[in-house]
């Protein structure tokens, strides 16, 4: 019954056993349960994806209708942990996959690394992966918001200090750098010269979240004391595109992220 309907709960099953006259109490089921390792529902639908990954079997409407009260949940909890700034940690193993995910995507980019290679580098079944994301695009999706998230907090915290917006724009800057040029597979993957070959919502998706980004920089250009005739908005887009094409020619050991960012602002020559 675990197998077939996994989100049955213990008293369900309980009482769907005695209509079978196999008196079993509902703590009787826990028991049964939790000797073989399925108390919860969410380990009841992955014991039912490693066994139809292992026979190649198809997934019933029952367990596809678990499968999908897990993802919401998990859905729901992930974003409020990114309101909340902070990484969620009722979901290791999917954070798990979204780290080894994050470091493909950045060594191979997205076309070319499958979900195959992804289970197979994080050593899990992909049956065991389609627990977790329904497709490489959701996958990826997840890794970008987990991206900017980080991206925006690395570029919040340090423009919190600069005293004026030409010190905060440098800071923006230097802050952009070092994610991009760093070891966070996730903030290297999520500073895209271009958006992958995905769906029209995952690319909407992608866009707001690139957005919501973008409004940071475009909050502090607004306080420069620009010239009539320069448009803030080209100034942010030209200064934005500096800052992601250096990924096409930074080597570490040269030129680092802060020297890089102070040449950039020296160069616009920004009234302060």
């Amino acid at each position: 019954m675990a197998f077939s309907d996994p989100a049955a709960g213990q008293d369900r099953v309980a009482r769907e056993l005695r209509a079978r006259r196999l008196f079993v109490s509902a703590s009787g089921v826990r028991y049964v349960w939790l000797r073989h390792n399925l108390e919860t529902l969410e380990r009841r639908v992955e014991a039912v994806s490693q066994v139809l990954a292992g026979n190649k079997g198809a997934w019933t409407t029952a367990q596809l209708a678990a499968r999908e009260r897990i993802r919401r949940d998990a859905s729901s909890r992930r974003a409020a942990a990114r309101v909340m700034g902070a990484p969620s940690t009722d979901f290791d193993r999917s954070h798990y996959i979204l780290t080894i995910a994050a470091k493909m995507f950045r060594e191979q980019g997205y076309d070319a690394t499958s979900l195959r290679d992804i289970a197979r580098a994080a050593r899990i079944p992909v049956g065991s992966l389609h627990y977790h994301f329904n497709s490489k695009e959701e996958l990826f999706e997840s890794v970008y918001e987990e991206s900017q998230r980080r991206l925006m907090i690395s570029v919040e915290s340090a423009i919190a200090t600069a005293d004026n917006p030409v010190d905060r724009l440098l800071a923006a800057c230097a802050a952009h750098l070092r994610s991009m040029c760093g070891d966070d597979d996730f903030m290297a993957a999520g500073i895209l010269l271009k958006i992958p070959n995905v769906s029209p919502r995952t690319k909407k998706t992608l866009l707001l979240l690139n957005l919501a980004y973008e409004a940071v920089f475009k909050r502090i250009i607004a306080e420069l004391q620009l010239p009539p005739d320069i448009s803030p908005s080209l100034l942010r887009l030209l200064i934005l595109g500096s800052l992601n094409w250096t990924q096409t020619w930074y080597k570490p050991g040269k030129a680092g992220p802060d020297e890089i960012a102070h040449t950039l602002i020296k160069m616009l020559n920004l009234p302060r």
